[in-house]
């Protein structure tokens, strides 16, 4: 989808374009840091094949990670609108690359996935 800034109150979207109000001038952006015991799997007592996905990557770092995420883009978009602020609904990766936005606002070194809210 494409940004398209206007000047309506209110943040929407269609099938082909984000419609972003121009009042809206802000970004939120974080990062989610995998757990390096997990990823690793050679400190803790697991079953290598839940440890590790045959590459070096922790499963279960990740999977946890993922999880975390989410319920952090919940709560931090559930907190904003009470506070009466807009923001893009759903996941993160719903308006932007996250990783991409989150290493260009600096914090894409603490972990692999860096989360944007709008």
């Amino acid at each position: 989808k494409e940004y398209q800034f206007t000047d309506d109150e209110k943040l929407s979207e269609n099938d082909t374009a984000w419609k972003i109000p121009n009042k809206l001038n802000n970004m939120l952006t974080y990062s989610m840091l995998n757990c390096t015991e997990l990823c690793l799997g050679n400190t803790l007592s697991i079953p290598k094949y839940l440890a590790s996905d045959g590459v070096g990557n922790g499963a279960i770092g990740t999977l946890v990670a993922y999880q975390r995420s989410f319920i952090a883009n919940f709560q931090l978009q559930n907190f904003l609108h009470s506070l009466g602020y807009q923001s893009v609904r759903g996941a993160s990766y719903n308006i932007c690359p996250s990783t991409p936005f989150g290493t260009l606002a600096g914090i894409g070194e603490h972990a692999r996935m860096a989360t944007v809210i709008v």
